[in-house]
């Protein structure tokens, strides 16, 4: 009986572990698609208007894209918190604000566009790989006006550590103010 109760629970334990591999092998193979879909919509564009200016920032989304979508598998809340920590003042903070600055003027608002669509990806891969920091993020939100303000502030820079995490960008290779 012992042996029954033993291995009906490595059993459970082996079954838990396999849909949780597999949810994350599911949001890593969407994600990828998203990705690659967005990556798809620049050079379409691209290819369609034939831009010569910016061609750095072309670089940089295209790059970031297909770089994101290799390394997704690595990609975690973990991640992105202890980047922001560690890289909060750093040295990609320069190429984050030329960066933000640029993607302001209206010759790059189909950059914009693809740096939203790439950043809504990301967040939405990262609250979907991680459902308690949905959770937790929701209910803070909901608590107080703090909570809120705490969560603003922390998506903020998330986004800048999503652009600069240089594993994943390639902003430090391409961004003029870098060079």
């Amino acid at each position: 009986m012992l042996i029954a109760v033993v291995t009906s629970i490595f059993l459970i334990g082996l079954l838990d572990r396999v849909t949780r591999v597999g949810r994350i092998d599911i949001l890593v193979m969407r994600g990828r698609q998203k990705l690659f879909s967005i990556r798809d919509l620049l050079r379409d564009g691209v290819i369609i208007d034939c831009p010569t200016k910016n061609n750095w920032m072309f670089d940089f989304l295209d790059t970031t894209l297909t770089r994101a979508a290799d390394t997704l598998h690595h990609f975690t809340a973990y991640r992105i918190i202890g980047f922001t920590v560690t890289e909060a003042d750093g040295e990609h903070q320069n190429a984050v604000n030329f960066f933000k600055r640029e993607i302001e003027l209206p010759e790059n608002s189909r950059y914009k566009a693809i740096a939203h669509a790439y950043e809504r990806c990301m967040g939405e891969f990262l609250r979907d790989r991680h459902r308690w920091g949905a959770v937790l993020g929701r209910s803070a939100a909901d608590i107080t006006k703090f909570a809120s303000d705490v969560r603003i502030k922390m998506r903020d820079k998330e986004e800048q550590a999503i652009m600069a995490d240089p594993e994943m960008s390639t902003l430090d290779r391409f961004c003029p103010a870098k060079r």
